[in-house]
């Protein structure tokens, strides 16, 4: 008994325009929008109206025969969620808390000889926003509460930056599961786009609490059992950083993959400023200025301008000229009123409170990592992106301004700005498009004040970078994010060949990456593609610890392809709608048509006559060699008597 291609899927949303024809359309909602507003502009409506558009007429699919009881046939398949922040998109983002641990176990004295660990830790706070959460903890041994988890205020900031005086590198063991446990302890559970959570987890080694038998395996079994669950339910990524080749490099790419974290890995403490800052970047970004060869332009709505300048060793004093063609320096800077300098080995951060509107000109080395941020009422905001990408995976995203937190919709404004999108492997020249709010070229909808676009097309594998740029005549705005494009497969298929004669047909397997895709809300189906005929929605059901489709004998020996798409929710929670590579069907082994198939598990009679043949000869030729010997030893006895006398 077998499932047949074909399945009735019921009441389906419309096409994507870039799914390949007959594909099931699972997880594109916002498709059927834009296709509802194509054919008809309505008045502008709010970001939540747009997710509310009703569901597109039933998709006509050829029907064969069920060979299933009823109560056994795959239910019809629906639209799963949409992306969790697509209905956030023009309202306030969560304020970010950042978490950090820093690791003060002995080993440091090796990894990081000058405790570099304090300059990266006070990049960290002083860049971290005002509207941000911060909590720091140092660990070894035990965990030591530095800092509770507050409000960033210049009081929370100054604490920080003194307690960053205080790293050591003496504690006996390295206790990291405490260490999560701590920074943890006073979240409650909350969806990931609810919140933004985030812990930093910095060490050079092991887990390692004690020298007893057993109990280092226990502890790290315990962080990938229970911790990181926690961090699942708690909607928290955890980013990582391995601070030496000893350490404990799968548990922390497991803890960062499995919560949408990331993990860096450097032999070089001097790295570790501008991990710091890429990490920030990820937890608390803030708005940014671009920046051109080392110029750039303040508007009169900046509050605060900061500067981050990266330096190589031996490099000239930094210097910052003003609109007024002054040249200031850390010396200068200190007699000037709303100025302060922080000098690092490294790097420079300069803030300035209401600095003077006009050009300004960083005198230094140009650098990738050189950073102009800023605070203003007047804002770029855009959605998170995750961390890591799939191959073939579409997202869809948006960006918005507001001013003073209010969405701005004024289509005189957005006539007035270009905002160009650019994208692009890390390192190299980014591909530009421009984007409006004319509801069109991706855009949902007009005049709603959301810039919508779809990112996935054309990306390659490995680091990317995303960045918004917007230009008028009297501001300009950055916004970048990074992300990796990972090309694993997050489903595997087989082909089994079950059936007698004419009923041999092909039984599809397809089994989900365990550690990354949560098998309990998983969904597969999509399309058989037979050409010239039209394609036929197909859905696989669970079988065993995968899910399974039986196609029809007719069908398995065509020229067939198969394209699925999996739906449903990552490891870490977020939502995913996945296709998988065409596969053609292989061909069935072949049967010789005058030859009686055979039950499984049988044997026929020609291999069964040469397997008694066979023994028989076997037999025979043992009796022989067994008769040769004994008349040997006979003959052999008898001369030794014969000699004796």
């Amino acid at each position: 008994m077998f499932l047949t291609a074909g399945l009735a899927l019921g009441s389906m949303p419309a096409l994507a325009e870039d799914a390949p024809k007959g594909f099931i359309p699972l997880n594109l909602k916002a498709d059927a929008e834009r296709q509802a507003h194509a054919a008809e502009q309505p008045a502008p409506v709010t970001q939540a109206e747009k997710h509310e558009a009703p569901a597109a007429p039933a998709q006509e699919v050829s029907h064969a025969t069920v060979h299933e009881p009823a109560e056994h046939q795959a239910p019809a398949v629906e639209p799963s969620l949409p992306p969790a922040t697509l209905p956030e998109a023009g309202r306030p983002l969560p304020p970010p808390e950042v978490r950090v641990l820093i690791d003060i176990s002995g080993s440091m004295k090796r990894t990081d000889p000058n405790n570099l660990r304090a300059p990266a830790l006070r990049l960290l706070v002083g860049l971290l926003p005002q509207e941000a959460q911060g909590g720091l903890w140092f660990f070894g041994d035990d965990v030591r509460g530095v800092l509770s988890p507050a409000a960033v205020t210049e009081s929370w900031r100054k604490s920080a930056l003194a307690a960053a005086g205080r790293i050591t590198s003496d504690a006996p063991y390295t206790n990291i599961g405490a260490a999560l446990e701590a920074a943890m302890k006073d979240w409650s559970p909350a969806p990931a786009s609810q919140v933004r959570r985030h812990v930093i987890l910095l060490t050079d080694g092991m887990v390692d609490i004690g020298k007893e038998e057993g109990v280092n395996p226990k502890a790290r079994a315990d962080i990938l059992d229970a911790l990181l669950p926690k961090a699942q339910q708690m909607g928290a990524r955890l980013h990582t950083i391995a601070l030496s080749a000893e350490a404990d490099h799968d548990l922390l790419k497991a803890l960062a993959r499995g919560t949408d974290g990331v993990y860096e890995r450097t032999d070089d403490a001097a790295q570790l400023q501008r991990i710091f800052l890429h990490l920030f970047e990820k937890s608390a970004p803030r708005d940014a200025l671009p920046l051109k060869d080392n110029a750039f332009s303040v508007d009169s709505t900046v509050a605060q301008l900061t500067l981050l300048v990266f330096r190589v060793p031996g490099a000239e004093p930094t210097r910052i000229v003003t609109p007024d063609k002054k040249a200031v320096d850390e010396s200068s800077a200190a007699r000037m009123p709303g100025w302060r300098w922080a000098h690092e080995d490294g790097h420079d951060l300069i803030t300035i409170d209401r600095p003077q509107a006009g050009g300004y000109r960083i005198q230094a080395a140009s650098d990738p990592d050189n950073r102009a941020l800023i605070l203003s009422d007047l804002r770029l905001n855009s959605l998170p992106l995750p961390n890591t990408l799939y191959l073939g995976e579409r997202l869809d995203w948006g960006a918005w301004f507001t001013e003073k937190g209010e969405l701005l919709k004024d289509e005189r404004f957005h006539n007035q700005i270009s905002l160009k999108l650019g994208s692009g492997p890390a390192g190299q020249p980014a591909q530009e498009t421009y984007l409006s709010d004319q509801g069109r070229s991706g855009d949902f909808v007009a005049a709603d004040g959301v810039v919508n676009q779809r990112l996935g097309e054309g990306l390659q594998p490995g680091p990317q970078l995303l960045t918004l740029e917007a230009r008028s005549k009297t501001f300009t705005r950055l916004i970048r994010h990074d992300f990796d494009v990972d090309d694993s497969a997050l489903m595997h298929v087989s082909f089994e060949s079950p059936g007698e004669g004419a009923e041999r047909h092909h039984h599809v397997v397809a089994q989900l990456e365990a550690d990354r895709v949560r098998a309990s809300e998983a969904r597969i189906g999509g399309v058989l593609d037979c050409p010239p005929g039209e394609p036929v929605p197909v859905v696989l059901v669970p079988e065993g610890e995968g899910f399974a489709l039986d196609l029809t004998p007719a069908q398995s020996q065509q020229a067939c392809s198969l394209k699925l798409r999996l739906d449903g929710r990552l490891s870490n929670g977020r939502p995913i709608s996945w296709p998988a590579p065409s596969i053609p069907l292989p061909p069935l082994p072949q049967v010789d048509p005058g030859e009686p198939a055979q039950p499984a598990g049988a044997m026929s009679w020609p291999v069964v006559a040469g397997m008694v043949g066979g023994a028989n000869l076997f037999g025979g030729l043992l009796a022989w060699g067994l008769l040769w010997t004994i008349r040997r030893r006979q003959r052999a006895q008898v001369a030794i008597l014969l000699g004796t006398f």
